[in-house]
């Protein structure tokens, strides 16, 4: 898989964008050497991962989740923000697992996870997800990177 977004507002890449009250279960997703890549060049807001960009379970009897999957490959996941971005989630396999109920279990990743960033930015970044309150056996292989840009004054 290889997605190139570039864009100026909020952004959802991943195979899946944006995932609501769903499951994704028995899934592999391998990415070729070109990978994932976000590039930003205006406040917005940036998901990215290798399965979805975000997953929210927001119905109390319908937990949202991620189980039994995977993300290898020989591409990464990257984020770059050229100026004001506001906040960055990235991780192997989803940006971020937000509100109500999202259970991430038996999944793995072995891809790399990087973002370079402005200064004033907020970064959710690691190797499964950038934002998650519940994950179990599971785990990452890749390298997580953040170089942050710092601006200077003349």
């Amino acid at each position: 898989m290889n997605v190139e977004i570039e864009t100026k507002s909020t952004t959802y890449a991943g195979l899946f964008g944006y995932i609501e009250n769903g499951t994704l279960r028995n899934l592999g997703v391998w990415l070729v050497p070109e990978g994932i890549e976000v590039s930003s060049t205006d406040t917005g807001i940036i998901f990215a991962g290798g399965l979805a960009g975000a997953v929210t379970g927001t119905a109390s009897n319908t937990p949202a989740g991620i189980q039994n999957c995977y993300v290898e490959g020989e591409g990464n996941i990257a984020v770059r923000s050229t100026d004001n971005t506001i906040r960055i989630h990235v991780g192997g396999i989803v940006g971020a697992a937000m509100t109500g109920t999202c259970i991430i279990t038996h999944c793995y990743t072995t891809v790399d996870v990087e973002a370079e960033v402005d200064s004033r930015s907020i970064i959710h970044i690691g190797g499964i997800a950038g934002y998650s309150s519940d994950i179990s056996y599971s785990y990452a292989t890749g390298n997580v990177k953040v170089k942050e840009r710092k601006k200077g004054k003349m």
